[in-house]
């Protein structure tokens, strides 16, 4: 009887343990993160379609400590990259050379921004050989965070550039747009061996167009370290060690 007795307490404590250990598996929360809110202001295919490089929105009116923002320059004269709630304005010299300003007094034809303090970060132990494979990147580690590849996302990159290619908008005033003298008003530029920090927005396919040119996922531009150059990346490679950071707004309980 005693034995008995014993056999069924043990079996009670089992039952009850089961009972517990289903409880808490139940409760466990599924985590999902929610992108950071990305706005856009006026739009790339408009721009192209209208000939309109008016400036659409005052860069000061956004004004930010946690702001984000890629665009061009009204009358596509230079180049506006917003980074940790700091602008970088980037245009070309009467000599050629390319120059950076910070100043929130100007206005971009289009453009694309958000506000972030939550990041998820993501270390690339090998090379990014290209734009194309960042973009690859980029897109892995939106799926490793739960965020749907058709939603718009903010990134950022922290590198060393093994070599990068960049341009800043500089449009003759007398000329009108086109898409010939849209690609003879980029001046170019070359990087090797930069420190750099990449601001980047994805977008989803709706978007194309709007902030990213047809058939482009990323919009990308860049800060140097020793913040002497800015624009807009048109190709790249990275060393090893790179930094993806993914904003998010929150994380969503499942």
């Amino acid at each position: 009887m005693k034995n008995c007795f014993w056999i069924r307490l043990k079996a009670c404590f089992r039952f009850i343990a089961s009972l517990t250990a289903i409880f808490f598996v139940s409760c466990t929360s599924i985590e999902k993160s929610i992108p950071s809110h990305v706005r856009s202001t006026g739009a790339m295919h408009k721009m192209m379609m209208s000939g309109d490089n008016s400036g659409k929105l005052d860069i000061s009116a956004i004004k930010s400590r946690n702001l984000y923002g890629v665009g061009p320059l009204e009358g596509l004269k230079g180049e506006i990259t917003i980074l940790d709630g700091k602008p970088y304005i980037g245009t070309v010299s009467s000599s050629g050379k390319p120059v950076v300003q910070k100043k929130w007094t100007e206005s971009a034809v289009f453009f694309v921004h958000a506000e972030s303090r939550n990041w998820k970060t993501m270390k690339v132990d090998g090379g990014i050989g290209s734009k194309k494979e960042l973009d690859k990147f980029i897109a892995d580690a939106l799926k490793l965070y739960s965020i749907d590849k058709e939603e718009k996302a903010i990134f950022k990159v922290r590198a060393k550039a093994r070599s990068l290619a960049y341009h800043i908008m500089n449009l003759k005033s007398e000329a009108r747009i086109s898409h010939q003298s849209h690609r003879s008003a980029k001046v170019m530029y070359e990087l090797e061996g930069s420190n750099i920090e990449i601001v980047g927005f994805w977008a989803p396919k709706k978007m194309m167009g709007v902030y990213s040119h047809m058939g482009d996922r990323t919009h990308l531009h860049f800060v140097s370290k020793d913040e002497k150059h800015s624009g807009h990346i048109d190709s790249l490679s990275l060393e090893p060690g790179s930094e993806i950071l993914i904003a998010i707004k929150k994380e969503q309980t499942l």
